[in-house]
């Protein structure tokens, strides 16, 4: 597995990577063009991505040893408060409606 093969499959554990490059502010197929096209990523790209997902492991992601994330509890427990988060978000548009309806 290469480094780009890497970079892909963290990227899809977080989501669409359309949705990622959006995130973290980066142009449509900047990231995914690298990865398909096997082109470098600059530092600072990398910088930014590190600073939005502090949980992925650098050493991973560069060489294939260790884990891929640095905590490998982390990111189940973030996917489950992340869905929790969206069905009280849920419920509270439902009681705003029902109140302001």
């Amino acid at each position: 597995m290469t480094f780009h093969d890497r970079l892909k499959t963290l990227i899809q554990r977080e989501g669409n990577i359309y949705e990622f490059e959006e995130k973290l502010g980066f142009s449509r197929q900047s990231i995914s063009g690298a990865i398909q096209n096997k082109r470098s990523i600059t530092s600072d790209r990398l910088e930014l991505m590190f600073a939005a997902y502090p949980n992925w492991n650098a050493s991973w992601l560069f060489t294939g040893k260790g884990e891929m994330y640095l905590d490998s509890n982390v990111s189940p427990l973030l996917e489950d408060l992340h869905a929790r988060v969206k069905i009280i978000e849920q419920h509270l548009a439902q009681k705003l409606l029902i109140e302001n309806g």
